[in-house]
């Protein structure tokens, strides 16, 4: 499903209407948010948005509407709320219950307030699924804004107190980072990055993939901002990956050990790789049957240790001897489980303290929601559809591998453009084969928490 939002600066004049119709032909929205028509919708050509298979289902009580909201025929939203600065309504996606608000914020910090507090209370109210897209006029931090005159710190602190007290996320987009410019010529050019979406943590857990991109800007100085995301189940090949938790596993190390016991005829590389192989299929049948799943063997030793102290045994030295056991255990499946989630997580910047698993796990399914490839920009192209990605990834590898004569390097120009820094002496010794120290030194100093290599193994010595 698609959500198409555009701050047109006035949908009265035929060039704008123009523009609008081949954005609707070309990304097919299932709703369409339309920021300062600038006119009545009555005035508009009657039949224009039904010709395109579009409904009006809200727009603001004003008499010059900011906001007009209009959805596919077939689409029955529900309005929650309706407000001068945004639209809130609700909808069915694969029998889930979803929301959304069209947001046309105010140019005045004072009134903008009245938003932020109006919609906690929305949140508060409906706690479902809640994305919130379109013009905030207002920025998150310097970072968002480009051109003379430094940004007002109270608008950017207003947004983002919004933002962080009600867990919102703010969804990266693709394309230009600044949405908005004024148009003008240096030194008075200002450019800053007003629209956006934002979600919550029920949104991305509902939806497999939320994506984010902005289109062509043309008859407006703001650009037209696309939401797509989905709530089918996404079909992924899964690979394997050694997870640095499973060391810590006591029956992780038998594996290996055993695994590492198999005769296995060969060179040295062919022996690793194969023993690699072997270990690679131990592995996925030892972490179903043995390994589990992180956060059930918490609660299982939780369980355990809780029935320990709620029934003690008559014997002291046994109680003791148990509820440490038990105490013990409850440590190190904690342990495993932030060590699991902070792996999935992939941040290197963590310091050893407490926990942080819940932030750890947020930031994975984050990361799940975002990552898959829903819209993808070649030049002034956008393909959305996952038949033309697949294609357009194809023929860009294929021209890319292919050979070319014409692309061939003129090596005779480039021995006689670049000067000859390296003598005889030098580059015999940059050719030496390494010892066998500097081998093992080189890749025992590889950052353990690097990402893995094609075999699904990174580099940690645990063992």
């Amino acid at each position: 499903m698609k959500s198409l939002y555009w701050n047109i600066r006035g949908i009265a004049n035929p060039p704008s209407r123009l523009v609008l119709k081949r954005l609707l032909k070309n990304h097919k929205p299932d709703f369409l948010f339309i920021a300062e028509p600038k006119t009545v919708f009555d005035k508009l050509p009657s039949n224009w948005f039904l010709k395109l298979g579009f409904k009006l289902f809200a727009s603001n009580k004003t008499c010059l509407p900011s906001l007009w909201c209009f959805c596919l025929s077939d689409i029955d939203p529900n309005i929650l709320e309706i407000s001068d600065q945004y639209i809130a309504f609700s909808f069915v996606l694969e029998n889930k219950l979803l929301a959304s608000a069209a947001i046309y914020a105010s140019t005045s910090p004072q009134i903008r307030q009245t938003l932020w507090r109006d919609l906690a209370l929305l949140q508060a109210r409906f706690v479902i699924p809640w994305t919130f897209l379109g013009d905030f006029n207002a920025i998150i931090g310097a970072h968002e804004h480009r051109g003379r005159l430094s940004p007002a710190k109270g608008p950017m602190k207003d947004f983002r107190s919004w933002s962080d007290s009600n867990h919102l996320i703010h969804v990266p987009t693709q394309g230009s980072f600044f949405t908005w410019s004024n148009k003008r010529g240096d030194p008075f050019f200002i450019e800053r990055r007003l629209d956006r979406v934002v979600a919550n943590q029920a949104w991305l857990n509902l939806c497999t993939s939320t994506s984010v991109c902005t289109l062509n800007k043309l008859r407006s100085d703001h650009f037209p901002i696309l939401l797509d995301f989905s709530a089918n189940p996404i079909k992924v090949i899964s690979r394997f990956r050694f997870f640095q938790a499973w060391a810590r596993h006591p029956g992780c190390k038998e594996v290996v050990s055993n695994c590492w016991k198999q005769k296995v005829i060969g060179s040295p590389l062919v022996v690793l790789g194969k023993k690699l192989q072997l270990l690679k299929k131990e592995l996925n049948c030892w972490k179903h049957s043995c390994f589990g799943n992180v956060t059930q063997n918490v609660l299982q030793a939780e369980i355990e240790l809780k029935r320990i102290q709620d029934n003690p045994d008559p014997d002291l030295v046994n109680f003791n001897r148990l509820e440490k056991d038990a105490q013990d255990k409850l440590s190190l499946a904690l342990d495993i489980e932030e060590s699991f989630w902070k792996e999935k997580a992939k941040i290197k910047w963590h310091v050893e303290g407490d926990r942080n698993t819940a932030y750890f796990h947020r930031l994975s399914k984050i990361r799940n929601a975002v990552k898959p490839i829903s819209i993808l920009r070649a030049g002034e192209e956008i393909f959305s559809e996952s038949s033309q990605i697949s294609s357009h990834v194809v023929e860009y590898y294929k021209s890319l591998f292919s050979n070319h004569v014409s692309l061939l390097q003129d090596f005779a120009l480039v021995e006689n453009s670049i000067p000859c820094m390296v003598n005889d002496e030098m580059n015999n010794m940059l050719t030496l084969l390494p010892s066998l120290e500097e081998i093992k030194a080189a890749v025992f100093s590889l950052n353990h928490d690097s990402a893995p290599g094609p075999d699904g193994f990174a580099c940690d010595y645990s063992f």
